[in-house]
């Protein structure tokens, strides 16, 4: 349970440690999986352009004095 902000000290009597959760989805429906590989297109997309994006700015620059 997370308590939010804040530094009682009852928050750490209740729930002294972080538990890490996670979540698994998948489609009930002919539509939900589509919506689920829209999402899932999207996602390796934006990744893709992140890896493209960094190669790109890390690349040496030829000046136009070269």
């Amino acid at each position: 349970m997370d308590f939010l902000t804040g530094d009682e000290d009852f928050k750490n009597r209740l729930a002294n440690e972080a538990v890490p959760l996670a979540s698994i989805a998948g489609p009930g429906s002919v539509l939900g999986r589509i919506a689920m590989l829209a999402d899932d297109v999207g996602t390796r997309a934006r990744e893709k352009l992140h890896q493209w994006r960094h190669r790109h700015d890390e690349a040496p620059q030829a000046t136009a004095a070269e």
